[in-house]
């Protein structure tokens, strides 16, 4: 018959933690005690957290054990709270900016929109204009025969009859810069907190981005100082041998935005 002394559960020691870039933090907790318990333990942390956990038992003799657990994203009970906005906190979190260069129909352009906005006649007359020039071929007869009148003022008209020219001699599309921020978040499937999918499709400035969306001030030099960002619809990957999470979502710049295809924020 064997007769136990002291205490007979097992006891833990001091817990380690480690912080891995790619995976987060980790911890291990390491265990000695009475080699069945110390079993029937394993099998407790096991069918409770098997996803998050490795589990490795040494035998001691003559009838003790040591049992060494690591819990992937610290997974001891101990999760730290969501953000501020309610977001789960991210093991890793990578924003990126790239930018290219595209072409755009020059009826776009600001300087249309806005004589369209301010002087709607006179836009008028520069479209009509136009169209009747590219199906007649009568381009120098209406420059010859440009009427200021139909607009509010000269310096309007001297501008509309520079984009007739303009138009005359080939040009058809403008260049305008385009950026695109993204965003990549490893997320633990136990964090607290819920992976937003809200306020897609709407308006962001750079300040708003860093309040509600996260942005590191950091980023904040390269970005763009006028226009707003379109939120688009994030991706989310779940992987359920690690239990974590990959979400993926992107930010569209623009330095004019329809308000009312895309509201503000």
């Amino acid at each position: 018959m064997r007769t136990t002394q002291g205490n007979p559960f097992p006891q833990e020691k001091a817990i380690d933690r480690v912080w891995e870039p790619a995976k987060g933090w980790k911890a291990t907790r390491v265990f000695e005690g009475d080699e069945a318990m110390i079993q029937s333990m394993a099998n407790n942390i096991i069918a409770s957290s098997g996803r998050f956990v490795r589990v490795d038992i040494k035998p001691k003799p003559p009838n003790l054990a040591v049992m060494t657990v690591t819990f992937d994203g610290v997974q001891d009970g101990d999760q730290p709270v969501a953000e501020a906005n309610g977001e789960p906190v991210a093991d890793a979190d990578s924003w990126s900016l790239n930018g290219t260069d595209s072409e755009r129909d020059i009826w776009s352009h600001s300087s249309l929109t806005s004589l369209a906005e301010t002087d709607p006649a006179g836009w008028h007359y520069l479209r009509t204009k136009v169209t009747h020039a590219q199906k007649e071929g009568t381009w120098q007869n209406m420059i010859t025969a440009w009427d200021s009148s139909q607009y509010l003022d000269t310096a309007t008209s001297d501008d509309a009859l520079a984009i007739f020219k303009m138009l005359r001699d080939g040009v058809e599309a403008y260049s305008v810069s385009q950026f695109v921020l993204s965003r990549n978040r490893g997320i633990r499937s136990a964090a607290q907190g819920t992976v937003s999918v809200g306020y897609v499709g709407y308006q962001f400035t750079a300040a708003q981005l860093q309040t509600h969306e996260g942005l590191p001030s950091a980023l904040n030099f390269g970005l763009p100082s006028t226009g707003s960002w379109i939120k688009r619809t994030p991706s989310i990957q779940f992987d359920a041998v690690t239990g974590k999470m990959s979400v993926s979502n992107e930010y569209w710049h623009a330095y004019d935005w329809n308000s009312i295809l895309y509201p503000s924020r």
